[in-house]
């Protein structure tokens, strides 16, 4: 409990960017490719699903076990649509848990799916929200208030997504070659990392 106060208190004071490295097959090239994407987290109006996301990206422990999004897979991607990961459970989309254990409620529908890039929590209903979350690739404002929006795509790395999204899928929209989440974790500018 003392660790989640510390984590929204830092998050309201922080405006907190992270990174996902995604590879996936490239057919037109023949070969797979890795992006990073970075993801902006809206922690001062989403505190608690930054939080939990937060958790994911950089490894936690749930009920003894370690979760990560690291070498997770995209288990569901919907050209014009989204790409769909995060079941840290089973890896296929059947499962979810939350940083917190279980399931936690929806916090808040501040944000909207208005433009391609939202990253929100995938749900099986009104407050389910555990490990799984979408990035759109379009509008989906049809996802609004059942869906919580918590950060969206940033650094010109929206492309990438958009890319990803146009892989080959079977009939289930499951990815024909996996798509993975190769590295998460914080994102610092190129500029920074040099300095360090």
């Amino acid at each position: 409990m003392v660790m989640i106060n510390i984590i929204l208190l830092f998050s309201l004071v922080y405006l907190r960017q992270v990174f996902m490295d995604i590879a996936y097959f490239d057919p037109v090239q023949s070969q797979e490719i890795t992006k990073k994407v970075v993801i902006e987290l809206f922690d001062k109006d989403v505190p608690v699903t930054c939080a939990n996301f937060y958790s994911f990206i950089k490894g936690c422990k749930v009920g003894g076990k370690d979760f990560s999004y690291k070498n997770n897979i995209f288990h569901r991607i919907i050209d014009g649509f989204m790409i769909q990961g995060g079941d840290v459970l089973n890896g296929n989309g059947t499962g979810s848990i939350s940083s917190y254990g279980g399931r936690f409620d929806d916090e808040n529908f501040k944000y909207r799916h208005y433009q391609p890039g939202m990253l929100s929590m995938a749900n099986s209903g009104k407050n389910t929200n555990g490990s799984q979350f979408f990035i759109t690739t379009a509008v989906t404002s049809w996802l609004d208030e059942k869906h919580v929006v918590f950060g969206q795509i940033i650094k010109d790395t929206l492309q990438y997504v958009i890319d990803i999204s146009k892989v080959p899928t079977d009939e289930y929209d499951r990815p024909i070659n996996s798509v993975v989440i190769k590295e998460c974790g914080d994102y610092v500018e190129e500029k920074e990392r040099k300095e360090l």
